[in-house]
């Protein structure tokens, strides 16, 4: 008994880690779309992950900079479906034509 209960605990904590890393990591990779840079090369800090909200969300600042960016997404799994892209005080418009092409960067990147 102590065992399943341990293991449940094990894997669900696992579980939520994973989801807040990899929205971390989506959010991440639509800003080096919107940047034009390699991921390596964009540093973050202050990350803020919220995948068990709705919509999920992700907040960091760009290297040591003020610049801060937030991301939503209509999922915290999978196809995570991003809905929302803002840097440095301004949100991409949602129609606009930078915001599309990052919402194909994403779906071609897997996220």
């Amino acid at each position: 008994m102590r065992l399943i209960l341990s293991l449940i605990l094990v894997l669900g904590f696992g579980s939520t880690v994973r989801a807040e890393d990899t929205i971390i990591e989506a959010c991440h990779t639509a800003v080096a779309f919107l940047l034009n840079l390699e991921k390596y090369k964009l540093e973050v800090s202050n990350v803020q992950s919220f995948p068990e909200l709705s919509p999920p969300r992700v907040n960091f600042r760009i290297g040591g900079s003020a610049d801060m960016v937030s991301c939503q997404f209509t999922s915290n799994s999978d196809l995570f479906g991003i809905t929302q892209l803002c840097y440095s005080g301004s949100c991409l418009p949602k129609d606009g034509q930078t915001f599309e092409e990052i919402k194909v960067l994403m779906k071609r990147a897997g996220y």
